[in-house]
């Protein structure tokens, strides 16, 4: 890495990552839920369980001194199911547990090390 004070452009980095969460599950749907105010478990609807969720992150991070960086993120979010369903597609007649929705996220940061 040649700095760029002294004529070079820094060090670039370039990530990627795919998760994949599944809180659908069989064993989820068939458990139970707490309610935290009342200290209660109760039989599970399924439909509280936060659905299957497939992630996208793409990261851009440039270092021109050791001390100093700019980074970069963007993620994006495809959920199927769970407890935001009817709420980000209320619109929609399929059951809750089969809307599908997305988020994207967009975050930038810089940092500085003394």
């Amino acid at each position: 890495m040649k700095p760029f004070s002294k004529d070079g452009w820094g060090a670039v980095q370039v990530n990627a990552r795919i998760d994949y969460l599944d809180l659908a599950s069989k064993k989820l749907r068939n458990g139970f839920t707490n309610n935290f105010a009342t200290g209660v478990f109760s039989p599970s609807t399924g439909l509280g369980r936060g659905g299957t969720q497939l992630g996208y992150l793409a990261g851009l991070i440039w270092i021109p001194e050791d001390y100093f960086r700019i980074l970069l993120n963007y993620g994006h979010a495809q959920i199927e199911g769970g407890p935001q369903a009817a709420v980000a597609k209320p619109d929609s007649s399929k059951p809750i547990n089969k809307r599908k929705y997305g988020v994207d996220t967009l975050l930038a940061r810089v940092q500085v090390d003394f």
